[in-house]
């Protein structure tokens, strides 16, 4: 008689929240890399770049590149809240987007929806330009804050902490 296992736990997750009261430290993408808004157009090379990124991660549910194409073209529709185009980046590294910063309107407020780097591309500083660029063109605009939600066991939260982003109360 064989045991059936349980099912898994949901994934924890923490709201970070990053207070931009004062001026984020500008950080810029290294050579060869170019920052660009995102586009509809963009939806299946961006749901490529998601794939590659989630695959084998906390987050990671087995999900194919097919769903997450079809996410990314969610996302680009509105599906998580109006995208913030001025402050929405990916990062291209010729015609491969390498790292995406994912601003959405949320309930009024600036979320990260999705801050992505192919792991063929980490440890480069991509993300930190690009959530450093979102974060400073929001403030330009007026806001006092910027929130993600992170899953707890994600090596990202090292990142945001450093850039400062702090667990919402």
């Amino acid at each position: 008689m064989s045991a059936t296992p349980p099912p898994a736990a949901p994934a924890r997750r923490t709201l970070m929240r990053w207070d931009l009261a004062a001026p984020p430290c500008p950080y810029p993408l290294p050579t060869p890399y170019r920052a660009a808004p995102v586009a509809p157009a963009d939806a299946a090379l961006l749901g490529e770049l998601s794939y590659r990124a989630y695959r084998g991660g906390v987050d990671d549910e087995g999900e194919s590149a097919e769903w997450h194409r079809a996410e990314m073209a969610a996302a680009l529709a509105g599906e998580f809240g109006a995208v913030d185009q001025r402050a929405t980046r990916v990062a291209w590294c010729g015609s491969t987007p390498a790292s995406l910063s994912f601003v959405t309107l949320w309930k009024s407020r600036p979320l990260v929806a999705f801050a992505l780097t192919d792991p063929a591309h980490t440890s480069r500083g991509l993300a930190r330009a690009l959530l450093t660029h979102s974060a400073t063109l929001l403030r330009a605009a007026g806001a006092s804050e910027l929130t993600l939600v992170v899953t707890d066991g994600n090596p990202a939260v090292r990142l945001y902490t450093h850039l400062g982003f702090a667990p919402a109360g």
